[in-house]
């Protein structure tokens, strides 16, 4: 079964209030934000703006994440090619990356 969701690269973009994460919204390149992948508001601020920005990077890091496991798995199943193992590895690391740092 083959999942159907929107194409990465996906972006974070952060709504801020007094230079504060408040709320994010992720889209992919093609589309931007006049159709955003998840939207949060906390309009509250009852959730800490690093927890916000964390939150909004590791999903707009989702489709290289999801690619790179796939790619490891795939490689695993075939040890034999160890060369495409450490390429598989080497995408692995730039996708965590992607999801615990701001690339922007």
């Amino acid at each position: 079964m083959s999942a159907k969701f929107t194409p990465g690269p996906w972006h974070a973009n952060w709504t801020r209030l007094n230079g504060k994460a408040i709320g994010f919204h992720v889209a992919d390149e093609t589309h931007g934000s006049i159709r955003p992948i998840c939207e949060f508001y906390d309009g509250t601020e009852a959730m800490p703006p690093e927890e916000v920005e964390a939150n909004a990077r590791l999903i707009a890091a989702a489709p290289k994440l999801l690619d790179a496991l796939q790619r490891l798995l795939s490689e695993n199943d075939n040890m034999t090619q160890r060369i495409n193992l450490l390429g598989a590895m080497d995408q692995a690391r730039a996708a965590i990356a992607k999801a615990t740092r701001d690339q922007s």
